[in-house]
């Protein structure tokens, strides 16, 4: 929590990309951390990038939410001939 706080101080990040961020972190804490990092990018005036396969943390944090389909990948393509 305080970590991306004392950051702030020194950097004025524009856009912050955040992957799986939450995923060790249990119900509490997630929502603790969520409300606080929303304070972080209101008074930043910046903006993330939050990947994430929960869709209860993309909501938490989010504004507008993109959600990418299902694609296979490279090898599971390659398998499938």
């Amino acid at each position: 929590n305080e970590v991306y706080r004392h950051s702030g101080v020194f950097l004025e990040p524009e856009i912050i990309i955040l992957d799986e961020p939450f995923s060790a972190l249990d119900e509490e804490l997630k929502k603790e951390l969520s409300e606080s990092f929303k304070s972080f990018l209101k008074e930043k005036n910046a903006s993330a990038i939050l990947v994430t396969h929960q869709r209860e943390d993309a909501e938490r944090l989010a504004d507008r939410i993109l959600t990418l389909p299902y694609i296979r990948s490279l090898s599971e393509s390659q398998e499938a001939r």
